[in-house]
């Protein structure tokens, strides 16, 4: 590792220079012996951002807190997951008087005054331990990091000065992503409080909500899908799109037939298509004729094991333009309904709530077909108002999408100069005084 750092700084590893501790056995401890209150209880599902969600933790007994006096939790402590999503890092700000770790989890405290424990906390995000745990877990069957393995983690432990001022750096920027995110997630709430508001009560012609059935029940009427407004119609998916299946794969494929790319499930989010990794597919002139995609088509996915992603709904732009679609998709083609509305109900809640409603389930995997989905009711607004209901829903879109570009900035940001701190070429200075 030495040709990774700077040449001058010394060594050490968690072996020699750290407490660390995991939690041995539960002595028999189940779910129903989970407590309202009491101490905390820490699992790798509380990782959040590098700190502890101490809202979403179990509680033990006091009894099960005192069987873990080696894993107690402080203030400043490290934390890191070694089971499942291996090198989830933490470090301890507010911690109750009263916390424990779960099976899953390394407690790590330095032993010997070589490091600062928020230097370590971002050596442990660095491509230094990307490295480590490549080279000793590369092969293994087991997702677990081992305490034999994870001592022999070497780093560099520059003057102490020099670790407080590289954790400041990293501090600040840390600090910075830490507020996007919450930016980003507070976006999300308004856009689905917004979203409700909009394909409910739709707006009027200057662009405003339209007021609430309570205010003006008058404007409303009552329908399978709830109350909506009276100048609303109700439809549904056969009566306002042209509904496809795509190509089945199987081995009557012929490599002397036409390469084409197509899309799966895997390129198909929630309001996006992603094509960083589109496959080639041995198609028949007759196939690529009825299946290539055109602009504004909408792709919806058919099955899922989770059942939030069912139906997950994403429109072709024109990079995707004349791909074709895998039998696991169906495309939508506008008749009537604006496609950009349309993108918004089949991703909304009205949307969810049907596919609950309507899936099978076999083998652990959700689907619909397309019966179902031809199905789908749809309240339709005017044509002007289905385009003021796009526009009020494109304001948050492209806050939202500024602020994900913001925070992408900024972990690459973070990387690249964490590199340059280990590496030198970014050297780190400090005040002669300054007291180690």
């Amino acid at each position: 590792m030495s040709n990774l750092v700077q040449f001058e700084w010394p060594q050490t590893t968690i072996k020699a220079s750290s407490y660390l501790k995991g939690r041995i056995g539960w002595h028999g401890l189940k779910a129903s012996e989970f407590t309202d209150h009491g101490p905390y209880l820490i699992t790798g599902t509380d990782f959040r951002n590098g700190r502890i969600e101490w809202s979403t933790c179990y509680h033990v007994t006091e009894q099960r807190f005192q069987e873990g006096r080696y894993i107690h939790i402080r203030d400043g402590d490290l934390l890191i997951t070694k089971d499942g999503t291996i090198g989830k890092v933490a470090y301890v700000t507010a911690c109750p008087t009263k916390a424990v770790l779960n099976s899953g989890i390394f407690l790590i405290r330095c032993s010997d005054g070589s490091y600062e424990h928020r230097f370590l906390y971002h050596l442990l995000q660095s491509h230094l331990f990307a490295i480590f745990l490549r080279l000793h877990l590369a092969g293994s069957t087991i997702n677990h990091l081992y305490q034999n393995v994870f001592e022999r983690f070497d780093f560099p432990i520059p003057d102490i000065r020099v670790q407080r001022r590289f954790a400041d750096i990293l501090d600040l920027i840390d600090g910075e992503i830490r507020q996007t995110e919450e930016l980003i997630a507070k976006y999300q709430q308004i856009k689905a409080g917004l979203m409700h508001d909009l394909l409910t009560r739709g707006v009027t012609s200057d662009g405003h909500l339209r007021p609430s059935r309570v205010h003006a029940p008058h404007l409303y009427n009552e329908s399978s899908l709830g109350w909506i407004p009276k100048t609303w119609q109700l439809s549904s998916c056969a009566a306002e799109f042209v509904v496809d299946s795509g190509i089945t794969l199987g081995p009557h494929r012929r490599a002397n037939n036409t390469p084409h790319p197509y899309l799966r499930v895997a390129n198909v989010f929630r309001d996006s298509i992603v094509l960083d990794d589109v496959a080639q597919l041995e198609a028949f002139p007759g196939e690529i004729e009825n299946t290539a995609l055109k602009t504004f088509d909408l792709l919806v996915v058919e099955g899922h094991a989770n059942r939030q992603e069912i139906g997950r709904c994403a429109m072709v732009l024109n990079d995707a333009e004349g791909m074709l679609f895998q039998n696991h998709l169906f495309r939508l083609r506008a008749i009537r309904c604006d496609p950009r509305y349309s993108l918004l109900w089949l991703n909304s809640f009205h949307a969810q709530h049907y596919w609950e409603l309507n899936c099978a389930t076999s083998s652990g995997l959700n689907t619909i077909n397309r019966r179902a989905l031809s199905g789908m009711q749809i309240g339709v607004p005017p044509p002007d108002e289905q385009q003021l209901i796009v526009s009020a829903s494109l304001a948050y879109r492209e806050d939202e999408a500024a602020n994900a570009t913001h925070l992408a900035k900024l972990r690459q940001q973070k990387h690249g100069l964490m590199h340059d701190l280990l590496t030198g070429h970014v050297r780190i200075q400090v005040e002669e005084s300054e007291v180690a």
